[in-house]
C-alpha cells in the first residue's frame, strides 16, 4: 500500500503524462483510469489517517479508574491512591473515587 505522499506523486506524474502525451499516443490507454484510481486511493488514505488521528485523540483523553491504573502500572490500587495524594499522579475526583487520564499512566 502506498502512503499519501507517494500517491500524490503518482497523481502528479499521471497529470504530467496526460498533458504531454499526444492524444493518439498508445501510452494514454488507461491513463484516465489510473488517475481516477489514484484519486480514490488518496481520498481513502486521507480518511483513514483522519480516523486514526481521531481515535488516538479519543484514547488520549480516555479516563480510567485507580484499579485500572494499578493494573497498567503493575502495582496495587492503594499505591496509585498514595501517589495521587502525594501529587505524583494527576487525578480528578468523581464522587468518592479518583479518575485518571490514561495518558498520564502511559
Amino acid at each position: 500500500m502506498f502512503r499519501v505522499k507517494q500517491l500524490e506523486l503518482i497523481h502528479y506524474y499521471v497529470r504530467v503524462a496526460d498533458s504531454v502525451l499526444p492524444a493518439d499516443h498508445k501510452s494514454r490507454d488507461g491513463l484516465d483510469e489510473v488517475r481516477d484510481d489514484v484519486e480514490v486511493q488518496i481520498a481513502r488514505s486521507r480518511a483513514r489517517t483522519e480516523n486514526d488521528a481521531a481515535l488516538r485523540e479519543f484514547e488520549v483523553d480516555d479516563k480510567i479508574t485507580t484499579a485500572e491504573a494499578a493494573r497498567l502500572m503493575d502495582c496495587s490500587q492503594r499505591w496509585v491512591q498514595y501517589k495521587i495524594k502525594r501529587g505524583e499522579l494527576r487525578a480528578e475526583t468523581f464522587g468518592r473515587s479518583y479518575v485518571l487520564n490514561r495518558r498520564d499512566i502511559a
